[in-house]
Order: structure tokens, then sequence, then C-alpha cells
């Protein structure tokens, strides 16, 4: 569907539709675009979801050449789209041959969507442009020279920390017992646990329990049992001495590791143990190969102080055409435009009152 011409053909197919070459050729055009080799955008993912969904599809843009563009989503009874995994997944879009150019719009309707909502799109695929009504940034750690190179980044930008950490680290040492990091446990009970500990976070936080659905416990159920090249679940786990005192379970390619599920036992806060594994995730990763670890768009502390570069993400909606897309993109803006406006204040104040229903029904 490229902008200039209308005789690209779309297919809507079921993931499990996909044939051994299609799947070769997404798997290609990932190595083509650096933001490409996060783990969202990888097939496995998409494959893991519809596993545990029945509501996923993959449109697939031909052109004379054959394939041209695989676009992933999730498809509600009433035509509504959004991403494959929903809420969970921290890069959203297109995966297309280098240089194919497409129209967002003329996609979603030969979509068969009424409009297709997105909150992670790589600001870089130009054709979701038009349709922004946010921009943030993503932030990674680059690793790419390896992990001692990527702390003296850190340090010569002025953060600090790393040092901070790495005390805290020595005096939780000291007082509970030597640091033992396991970079990957294959042990499904402490995958539960990680789960357990994490709706204990959110119901303490007031967010909403991501682990309440079935499908999303099946999902990473799923993941972690994948181990293969070029995809894998990955649950990290760090004790000191005899206690467990943090958790992590990411996705991983050859080059990228998804920092997605981080959790740490309330009981050791002091230490800091979330930002201790993270930061042994990291050496461990440089040490195996891997490039880069996403860690996602969002202004915590940490997030913003041990980020070496970050990728611009968008939000937006896109209308497959018709009244009721025009309409959903329209509130799109609205919403955008409540949630930043000093006007919008008092509809920011009610919105919180329904968020945790809001955040119920992502998850459906």
């Amino acid at each position: 569907m490229k902008q200039s011409s209308q005789n690209n053909r779309v297919r809507v197919v079921a993931a499990g539709e996909l044939t051994d070459e299609e799947l070769v050729l997404w798997k290609q055009w990932l190595h083509a675009d650096d933001v490409l080799r996060s783990p969202c955008f990888h097939p496995d993912f998409t494959l893991a979801v519809a596993a545990v969904r029945n509501d996923v599809r993959i449109a697939v843009v031909e052109d004379d050449d054959g394939p041209a563009a695989f676009f992933p989503f999730q498809r509600s009874r009433l035509g509504f789209g959004k991403p494959v995994g929903g809420r969970l997944c921290d890069f959203q879009g297109v995966v297309a041959r280098p240089r194919f150019q497409f129209a967002a719009g003329e996609l979603i309707r030969r979509a068969g969507l009424v409009a297709w909502d997105f909150t992670h799109v790589p600001a870089s695929q130009a054709a979701f442009a038009p349709y922004h009504v946010a921009v943030e940034p993503s932030g990674y750690l680059d690793l790419s020279r390896g992990f001692e190179a990527y702390v003296e980044e850190r340090r010569q930008s002025g953060s600090k920390t790393i040092p901070k950490q790495q005390r805290k680290t020595r005096k939780m040492e000291r007082e509970v017992g030597p640091l033992r990091f396991e970079p990957h446990v294959p042990d499904s009970h402490l995958l539960r646990t990680l789960m357990d500990w994490k709706s204990n976070q959110y119901r303490r936080t007031g967010i909403g329990d991501v682990f309440a659905f079935d499908w999303t416990v099946a999902l990473l159920e799923r993941l972690h049992r994948i181990e293969t090249p070029e995809f894998r679940g990955k649950l990290s786990a760090l004790y000191s001495g005899e206690q467990l005192v943090a958790l992590h379970f990411g996705m991983q390619t050859a080059t990228v590791l998804h920092y997605w599920f981080p959790v740490y036992d309330p009981a050791f806060q002091e230490y800091s143990p979330g930002i201790a594994l993270l930061l042994e995730i990291a050496r461990d990763a440089a040490e195996t190969g891997l490039r880069r670890i996403d860690l996602g768009k969002g202004t915590e502390d940490f997030k913003v102080s041990l980020r070496t570069a970050a990728i611009d993400v968008a939000a937006g909606s896109v209308s497959g055409g018709g009244v009721i897309g025009g309409m959903r993109q329209c509130w799109s803006h609205t919403r955008s435009w409540l949630k930043t406006s000093p006007l919008g204040a008092p509809a920011r104040a009610s919105a919180r009152l329904v968020r945790p229903l809001r955040e119920w029904l992502s998850f459906r």
C-alpha cells in the first residue's frame, strides 16, 4: 500500500495462518531497523499472544514482489483495533520491507478496522505521524561497547545512581548476605512468585492488576517456556544470602532485552534491590552479546538516570474511515488535551475515579 499506488493487496489472517516463508521475511526485516529489534516486534511475541487470545489478526500487505509488510493487531467484536498484547506491548506498529511506504489510514481501513488506537508506535514510522497526539521518549541502555563503558558513560553524564546503588548493594551484602544473581531460572514456581509479588505491588499502588486475567498469566507462562537463540522469555533472580530479594521477567531477542516486569520484596526496600538486579542483568547482557536493554517509556527516576538514550514513541488513533472512526480519532485528540491542559483539571479528577474500571476494560 504505497502512498502513490492503490495496487497493493491486503489480506487479514489469523496468526497461525502465516506461512513459514512469511515468518522468515518478518524476521529478516527486523534486522533492517534497530528499532524493530525489540522483542515486541518479533513474530514469536505475536504468536504467543495469539495462543492465549482469539482476537489476534495480521494484515499482510502484498505488492507485485510478494509480501511487503505485516501489521499485527487485536480486533474487538465492534471492529476497533489495538496493538497485540494491548497495554503489555511497549513497541507497536508495522514491520515492513525496507523503504516500503504505506498510508496508515488506508491500511487500517483495508484491515477491516473502524479505528486502531496506539500508545507506543516509534515516531520513525512516518505513516502514523499525522495521527500522533503525544510523543514521549522510551529509554534504553546502550551496551554495545560493554558494561564498563556503559557505567563510565553514566558517570560522565553526571548520573549518581550507579555508585549510590553500589554502596547500597555492599550494605545489603553485609547485613543480609552475599549477592547471588541467576540470569535465567526455568522454575515455573518462581515465575508464579513474580506474578504474586507484582499483583501485591499493583494493589499497594492502586494500579489495575495485570495478572488478574487468565490470558496475561498464560502469556507469561508460555513466553517463559520459549528458549530459542532469536527469541526467549527470561526470568532473572537476585538473592542476598538465602533471601530472594528481586525478580524480573522480560523478553529477549539475539541483541535486545526488553525490561518488562521487575519486582522486589518490600522488606528489602532500603537496599533498592530492583536497581541492583537491573545492573546485574545489564552486566550479564553485555557479556552475552546483547547490545541494548529497552526500559520503556516513563519518568521514573531510575529510568531517567540509567538510560543512555531514548527512542521516541507516539500515542494516537488512526481512523479507518466512517463517522465512528472519525469520532474515535477526535476523542483521542480530546483526551490528550485533557491530560495536559490546565482547563482539563476537573476532567482529570473525574478520570482518576474511574481509572480502575478503565484499566480493567483495557485488558479484556
